[in-house]
């Protein structure tokens, strides 16, 4: 998407400055990038199937100087909450399933969640 329409998206979500940022179908990284440029250093995630999107968004945030704010994981979305600790985002990995239930109903990891949902299926492309 282009970086207009990904500000807009994240101004509607409520994003700010020092936020925590979820997009789950990251692909190429732009909302995040965008988020970073518009509002400084926070803490990114992005998240697609596909290794090698998530190769290319690395080598985006890199190339603009802020892959330390970034985490990108390669996951489906619903097994992100446990690759993220895999990775080491948040806290530490839950040990239990009673840690895992309580994980899901105390706190949040994110401030905003801001994505372009992958079309490709519902248009036939």
């Amino acid at each position: 998407i282009k970086s207009n329409v990904a500000f807009a998206m994240l101004e509607l979500a409520g994003a700010k400055p020092g936020c925590r940022i979820l997009d789950p179908f990251c692909g190429s990284g732009t909302i995040l990038l965008e988020a970073l440029e518009a509002y400084g250093p926070m803490s990114c995630v992005g998240c697609d199937r596909s290794k090698k999107v998530i190769q290319g968004a690395k080598a985006n945030a890199q190339a603009e100087n802020v892959s330390e704010n970034c985490t990108f994981v390669v996951s489906d979305i619903n097994e992100l909450g446990y690759r993220l600790f895999e990775v080491g985002y948040g806290s530490t990995a839950p040990k239990s399933d009673e840690k895992k239930e309580k994980m899901k109903t105390e706190g949040h990891l994110f401030d905003c969640v801001v994505t372009n949902p992958p079309w490709g299926i519902q248009t036939g492309k």
